[in-house]
């Protein structure tokens, strides 16, 4: 199987923010101009659940659904691998 498993499932979502640097502030010559103000961008990106976890979480679901026999260790594994297998079968899809 490819690592595209691996890619994240949904998009990811990006915050920027603007940091200010308040002592800075403070010590600025009079009459300075708010365009003059010391700042720090930083930028947060955050990942969710790869297309393999997530394929894996609604393979379970529906295993859960339709029979509530097994243990739970049994009923993640099999989860894993109907994941696993419709990843293969996308990869083969043209």
């Amino acid at each position: 199987m490819s690592d595209n498993g691996n890619k994240s499932a949904f998009a990811t979502t990006t915050s920027v923010t603007v940091e200010i640097d308040y002592q800075a502030v403070q010590n600025m010559p009079q009459g300075s101009s708010i365009n003059d103000i010391p700042k720090k961008q930083v930028i947060r990106t955050t990942g969710g659940l790869t297309k393999r976890e997530y394929f894996a979480g609604l393979a379970m679901q529906g295993y859960i659904a339709a029979q509530a026999d097994g243990n739970l260790e049994e009923r993640a594994q099999w989860a894993v691998e109907h994941a696993d297998a419709l990843l293969l079968a996308l990869e083969k899809s043209p």
